[in-house]
């Protein structure tokens, strides 16, 4: 399957645009917003949307044929994403876009959420997150504790995903306290229970 670098991906944003008869956002998650909101190198398939896209289907369609770009715009599903992301969503600024607003996830949010996968892609792309912003495992963690507690994976996998993401980041010592912390706050979740 083809993927897209990130002025491809623009391009077709763009396109979308042309094509749009009144004003329509997208919020990004995934790949393309760790790509065009944090230059994120890697190429991507699809352009994965936190909110509904049903209403801009037709534009969507006139930019494939405009641009030949076959790429799959989809609305995610189901995404493990902190509880408040919507108050921290960023703004994409492209002076060429007329009614098309592009917002996409913090970069912790969508550290976090790369992390519920935590597969080879998700990995680099939140290499690329850790090294374009000043971000501590901290508040990875804090996060994770405060706002992730809703998430559909299983939850031990999910903190053992954060764990090795601390380790693979942030070095073994600080994996171990954040292993703690988030040890200590399942126990605090099931005595309340």
């Amino acid at each position: 399957m083809r993927r897209y670098t990130l002025e491809s991906i623009r391009e077709f944003l763009r396109a979308i645009d042309r094509h749009l008869t009144n004003p329509a956002e997208m919020i990004l998650v995934g790949g393309t917003a760790a790509s065009l909101g944090y230059g994120y190198s890697g190429a991507t398939m699809d352009i994965d949307t936190y909110n509904s896209i049903e209403h801009i289907k037709g534009a969507i369609e006139a930019a494939v044929a405009e641009t030949g770009y076959g790429i799959s715009v989809e609305q995610v599903t189901v995404g493990d994403i902190p509880y408040y992301f919507d108050e921290r969503l960023k703004n994409h600024v492209d002076d060429k876009l007329k009614r098309l607003s592009i917002k996409f996830l913090d970069p912790v949010d969508l550290i976090l959420m790369k992390a519920m996968r935590y597969e080879q892609q998700d990995k680099q792309a939140i290499q690329s997150l850790v090294n374009s912003e000043v971000i501590s495992d901290n508040i990875i963690v804090d996060r994770y504790i405060k706002e992730m507690g809703h998430i559909t994976k299983d939850q031990d996998a999910a903190d053992f995903n954060i764990r090795m993401l601390v380790d693979d980041y942030y070095g073994s010592i600080k994996a171990s306290d954040a292993e703690k912390r988030i040890k200590q706050w399942r126990a605090a979740k099931n005595q309340r229970k």
